[in-house]
């Protein structure tokens, strides 16, 4: 079955069955249909997106987060971005 197909009927399912749900102990369910529904068409882009180291902000951070750049003596205020270990400076302030 296409995973959009899937979803529609998770969907579906979550939408007629959602007032009764938030009605019950279980409340939680509701949420549980509803995110069930979105796991097979979006689920791979959210797993890529998780799956990135992302760090954005000065030294001090870059060394607690272990990531590899080249200068640490900069004389002001320098802003870097790291993605998955690749880093850039992307302002620097005097």
């Amino acid at each position: 079955m296409p995973a959009i197909i899937l979803a529609g009927i998770l969907l579906a399912a979550g939408t007629v069955f959602r007032d009764i749900l938030r009605g019950t102990p279980y409340s939680w369910a509701e949420y549980l249909t509803l995110l069930s529904a979105y796991l097979p068409v979006g689920g791979r882009i959210v797993r890529k997106a998780f799956s990135r180291l992302i760090v954005a902000g000065n030294d001090s951070l870059l060394h607690r987060e272990n990531v590899p750049h080249d200068v640490c003596d900069v004389e002001g205020t320098a802003v870097y971005l790291a993605v998955d270990g690749c880093t850039r400076r992307i302002h620097h302030r005097r």
